[in-house]
């Protein structure tokens, strides 16, 4: 797989160090998750540097302008954060990393930021964001059912019976669904298997999941991967569609009423708490990295309620910082800002459209690019 813009750290003799760096050097074969030792070396030796500064390894990368945010990013990620060494802030590198963040998900992430600062989402958009993950499941099986047969009854409403055999035979084959502690992940490949996996048993999360299984399905495995009209990347996957139909389709799914897809609610029903902590975290941040976790922990804590652990809080803290110096509190990263966007323009999409069940099945098929 094409070195892109994962989540996570890997954890080395409690130091952590950036995925996409391990990944680019798995490319060369020179460290892998299991060979993390020999990260120092490579680092020493100065091979992770020559990897970055060589303009022939661009097409190891998803896209060629993340060998540059690496290469702009390694005082942060290796020096300050694997490494522990002393390197000050620099704001003008921060300015170059925002750049190529803006250009390739076609954003401004400061005008974004500054009119969301200025006129947040309403309280009635925050509880009705609440609301929805009130609405638990039982039995994990049961509820993944749930929402696969509603699938199944969409696609042969809309005359795509032959795609609709085919999910039903993959997914009662392929998916595993599972509960995981802290975060909750999607479509994890293992061999020819493919696992969700759960922190929660919120329907919507489920619901979320099992959008982006399917999406891949489609876009991926089906008819040898080349059904899909959509010559997108895993960076830009659709947090948009996933979150749009877990939201406003929730109560159709749950009664399976295919029907009611065409008079589902307008109006916006997803909230993202990652702009919101976003912006608290340039209204309020402090010299004091506690003070900073603090506000990322609490400002979790609205959403999260006891589901909230230190190791969820902390991960969000370093995601929220990923890429740039702990020290700076107006550059974040930025991929959060596709939840908050990508929802807006679905549900415009969405609200355009004359045959809402027949929209739906072509974002599902992947045959919409969003």
């Amino acid at each position: 797989m094409a070195v892109w813009l994962n989540y996570g750290y890997l954890t080395y003799w409690d130091k952590q160090v950036l995925k996409n760096y391990v990944y680019l050097l798995g490319m060369k074969n020179l460290a892998t998750k299991k060979k993390m030792e020999k990260m120092h070396q490579h680092i020493q030796t100065g091979h992770l540097m020559n990897l970055l500064d060589d303009e022939a390894m661009w097409y190891h990368f998803e896209d060629y302008r993340f060998q540059d945010l690496l290469h702009l990013a390694y005082p942060y990620e290796i020096q300050v954060k694997f490494l522990n060494q002393g390197i000050s802030n620099d704001p003008e590198r921060n300015d170059k990393i925002l750049a190529i963040f803006d250009d390739f998900f076609e954003i401004d992430y400061r005008k974004v930021l500054e009119e969301y600062k200025k006129s947040p989402q309403s309280q009635e958009t925050k509880d009705t964001f609440v609301h929805s993950h009130e609405y638990h499941f039982d039995d994990i099986k049961d509820a993944t059912k749930l929402f696969l047969d509603f699938v199944y009854d969409l696609f042969v409403d809309q005359w795509h019976e032959v795609e609709a055999i085919a999910l039903r035979e993959y997914m009662e084959e392929k998916l595993r669904v599972e509960y995981t502690a802290g975060i909750s992940w999607s479509t994890v490949p293992d061999g020819d298997e493919i696992y969700i996996q759960l922190w929660n048993s919120t329907l919507t999360t489920l619901i979320h999941e099992l959008v982006h299984a399917i999406n891949r399905y489609f876009r991926y495995t089906y008819v040898g991967k080349n059904h899909s009209v959509c010559d997108d990347n895993l960076t830009k996957s659709n947090e948009g569609l996933a979150n749009y139909v877990a939201h406003h389709f929730l109560k159709n799914i749950m009664s399976n009423d295919i029907d009611g897809v065409e008079s589902a609610n307008p109006d916006p029903l997803f909230f993202s708490m990652y702009i919101d902590i976003y912006a608290d975290l340039q209204r309020y941040w402090s010299i004091d990295p506690k003070h900073n976790f603090d506000l990322v922990y609490q400002k979790m804590l609205e959403f999260e309620w006891d589901l909230l652990s230190d190791k969820k809080a902390k991960f969000y803290y370093e995601r929220f910082y990923k890429f740039f110096h702990y020290e700076q509190h107006t550059h974040f990263y930025p991929k959060e800002m596709m939840y908050y966007l990508g929802y807006q323009w679905v549900r415009e999409l969405f609200n355009a459209s004359n045959n809402k069940k027949r929209l739906l099945v072509e974002c599902l098929l992947w045959h919409v690019c969003l």
